[in-house]
């Protein structure tokens, strides 16, 4: 693993982790974010890679150029922005809870050492889909599920979760 940029190196990174708040995670997850961001996020699915649009965008509105792929951190900010409009309509900026959900739900280790393998072979189970049919393993596991998850891009996977889960 390669050694992350400190604070203030990166202020881009900076804000994305102001994004979800990793300040106030950083006890239990260290530098996820920073380790994040150095993961490239593919999609493999037919509009997956919408979600890398979403990933960039955030590059323009902090108003920054990179000429490298969407990182894993730009596309889970990305899409629990995307998540949080749905439910709140921009009401109340829960970006940081979707976000550490997300985290959670992929099963990415809290403690991030560099001998430790397996936080990047849980960003490859998500990435080829080879997490299990319901979801568990991916972003957004469900009780009942009427597809097999791993054939679903992530968009609609994200409407069936938000429909089991938090539809009142």
């Amino acid at each position: 693993m390669t050694k992350t940029p400190k604070a203030n190196q990166n202020p881009y990174l900076d804000w994305l982790r102001e994004r979800v708040r990793e300040r106030s995670h950083r006890r239990k997850y260290g530098d996820l974010c920073a380790w994040l961001h150095e993961q490239d996020f593919y999609g493999i699915l037919p509009n997956d890679d919408n979600r890398c649009s979403d990933g960039e965008k955030l590059r323009d509105r902090f108003g920054i150029q990179l000429n490298k792929p969407c990182s894993m951190l730009e596309m889970l900010v990305g899409l629990a922005e995307r998540m949080d409009y749905i439910l709140f309509n921009g009401y109340d900026d829960r970006t940081d809870k979707w976000f550490w959900l997300f985290v959670e739900n992929l099963g990415l280790d809290p403690v991030l050492t560099d001998e430790n393998d397996r936080n990047y072979a849980i960003v490859k189970r998500f990435l080829e889909r080879k997490y299990m049919a319901n979801g568990f393993g991916g972003l957004f596991p469900l009780r009942h599920k009427n597809r097999d998850q791993r054939q679903v891009e992530i968009w609609y996977q994200m409407m069936a979760y938000i429909e089991e889960h938090h539809n009142t």
